[in-house]
């Protein structure tokens, strides 16, 4: 519908749903954020010196270096600094949210290290321990400075909360515009065949459902938006989604109030859905319009 020329949905007094994802202080960056969202809604500017760029690579040099894969979370910032860490993108299929991480653990390419230290100052985590027992120069260098930028696409982001989810930092802020409760039925539990279905894992936006491997089905409810799609896809009415609040921009008194406020009802569960059992329904040829 247009109101002289410009579509109402596009009008500041329209109501819209309001949700927001920002980046803080906290944010180093890395790139765990980046490879974790399902939907590349983020892009990572990351600005560091390469080592190569630093000192010149000493071939007699001999040492030991050690990855602690307790400490270290993939983040990836070794991979960018110098060429000796190998780090392989995991398959998405493979990504879950009881085995969430996007990178294979990290390696080593002895053949590609001379054990000069950088490394071991740069990781955020203390995870790398490097120990030089030869060189020709000693080095006293302080590691490169870690900048750059997370950049969100507002248009592709669907506030599933993967990057939340998987931040080992706390840096991003995600508010849903949806509030609810996703629950599992289990009077009818027995009856879902997820191997044979993956109704809900194939529907989810999210990438919230999964298939555990202590139970049957499970779903990791920070990062489910209460879409309401898994609910209807499942054939077995396993699954039950309830919305306690919904977050929106302020109702102006105009002529759609009562019916956005109808429709907030309706998602919250407070009201059955609208009837149309007597409305016609019609669509507009190339005679005019035509009911039916």
């Amino acid at each position: 519908f247009r109101m002289e020329g410009t579509d109402i949905r596009d009008l500041e007094e329209y109501p819209h749903l309001e949700s927001h994802i920002r980046v803080n202080e906290r944010c180093i960056p890395c790139l765990i954020c980046e490879r974790a969202c399902p939907k590349d809604a983020i892009k990572l500017e990351l600005s560091i010196q390469k080592r190569e760029d630093i000192i010149p690579f000493d071939d007699t040099a001999e040492g030991e270096i050690r990855i602690d894969c307790d400490k270290c979370n993939r983040c990836g910032i070794c991979s960018r600094f110098c060429d000796a860490f190998v780090l392989i993108e995991r398959d998405p299929e493979d990504i879950t949210p009881e085995s969430p991480e996007e990178f294979e653990p990290l390696m080593i390419d002895l053949d590609k290290c001379d054990y000069c230290t950088l490394c071991a100052d740069l990781c955020p985590e203390d995870a790398i321990e490097v120990v030089c027992h030869l060189r020709k120069e000693r080095i006293e260098i302080e590691p490169p400075k870690i900048e750059g930028e997370i950049l969100i696409d507002d248009n592709i982001c669907n506030r599933c909360g993967w990057c939340v989810f998987r931040c080992p930092y706390g840096a991003i802020e995600l508010e849903k515009p949806f509030e609810g409760d996703i629950s599992i039925i289990e009077r009818r539990l027995p009856e879902c065949d997820p191997v044979g279905c993956h109704a809900c894992i194939n529907i989810c936006p999210s990438r919230a459902w999964y298939i555990p491997q202590n139970d049957k089905i499970a779903v990791e409810e920070s990062l489910c938006t209460y879409c309401g799609a898994c609910v209807n896809a499942c054939r077995f009415d396993v699954i039950d989604v309830v919305r306690s609040s919904v977050r929106h921009t302020p109702l102006a008194d105009l002529p759609w109030k009562n019916q956005w406020l109808e429709t907030i009802e309706i998602i919250k569960g407070e009201r059955e859905e609208r009837s149309y059992k007597n409305l016609r329904f019609f669509r507009k040829g190339e005679e005019g319009i035509v009911f039916r």
